[in-house]
Parts: C-alpha cells; structure tokens; sequence
C-alpha cells in the first residue's frame, strides 16, 4: 500500500500492483483483481478475497 487519503467520512487507498508497479485508486467496495475493498482506515486498508480479509498496513510493524 502507498497511501491512504481521507476527507470525512470518504476514504481512498493508493495501492502499488506487485506485477506491473502501477498505482491504483481504491474506496470502500470496489473490486481490485479479486479483491474487495472492506474498509479504509488511517492506517490501513482491509481487503476480503477467496481466503478471508487481509489487512494492508501503511507501515511495517516495528520489529519485535
């Protein structure tokens, strides 16, 4: 994920294709290649895909 963008109640995520390094805008229940955008929050997105939600951090967890 690059980056998250909210104003209000609106949210969209800049999200970084792995295969092509295309950045693409997402909101609240768009369907990404098999993906679907559950909810944006300031610090991550939550997609729900064939195996259950995943969430996508805007930063990396701090090492242990």
């Amino acid at each position: 994920m690059q980056g998250v963008i909210l104003a209000g109640d609106q949210g969209v995520a800049l999200l970084r294709r792995d295969d092509t390094g295309e950045i693409m805008t997402a909101r609240p229940g768009d369907d990404l290649s098999g993906w679907h955008v559950e909810r944006i929050a300031p610090g991550s997105v939550t997609l729900t895909g064939p195996d259950g939600a995943v969430e996508l951090p805007l930063f990396p967890p701090p090492p242990p």
